[in-house]
Parts: C-alpha cells; structure tokens; sequence
C-alpha cells in the first residue's frame, strides 16, 4: 500500500531527528546549513524531487488531478529510502550532518502537509 510505504517514510525521519535530538543534534536554520555539501547522487535526486512540489501542484490543479501529487508523495518515499539507505545522516561532520538533518527535516514537512490535506494520518511511528 503506498499509503503506508509513505507513513513509513515520514515515521523513520521522525524516529532519525528524535535519536539524533536524543545525542545533542538539532535541525539547523537555513542560513547556518552548507548546502554544496549535499553531493551524493541521492542527495540530488531528493533535492531535486522536493523542489518539484510546486510544479506538480500546479499540473493537478490545472488538471484536476489529485493522483499527480499521489504518484509525487510515493516518488519523494522512495527518494528518501534511497538517500537514507546511502548515506547516514549522523556522521561525525558536524557541517555535513546539519545538512543532510536540515534535508530530512525539509522531507518530513513537505511529506507530513501532502498528508494533512488528504486527510491521512501523519506517524511519527510506525
């Protein structure tokens, strides 16, 4: 069920800030973040999908077509699995994991309004 591949994926980022709180790390403001350190081809690739929001709430609006921001919420889980399985977020850098911490933070947001407007239960566990 991309339903629940989706919850997951919101959960498991809470479960990430929460440990990562839990050892003194919090999620960075924009300013204080180093984004070029954000290389790694998954990082990209979830970068690049947050910032397609707004272009596919425009084409499901113009359309009236919800499923456009379906098929997006199920790309953007998949997006992070990728990122999350290829890089570990609570490395030793402190300047790379305020930017990867401040990445997941931003996909929790995005995934838990999408969420909410479709009335679903946002997890913070699973």
């Amino acid at each position: 069920n991309p339903v629940y591949y989706v919850q997951y994926a919101h959960a498991r980022i809470c479960t990430l800030l929460k440990n990562l709180a839990a050892d003194g790390h919090t999620v960075p403001a924009p300013d204080a973040v180093d984004f070029s350190l954000l290389t790694d081809p998954t990082e990209l690739a979830l970068i690049k999908q947050i910032a397609g929001y707004s272009d596919i709430v425009r084409l499901a609006a113009r359309d009236y077509d919800p499923s456009f921001i379906n098929r997006y919420l199920t790309d953007l889980a998949a997006a992070f699995h990728k990122f999350y399985n290829a890089c570990r977020v609570g490395v030793d850098d402190e300047k790379l994991r305020a930017a990867r911490l401040y990445l997941c933070c931003r996909v929790k947001d995005v995934m838990g309004i999408i969420l909410t407007e479709f009335k679903i239960t946002v997890p913070e566990s699973m």
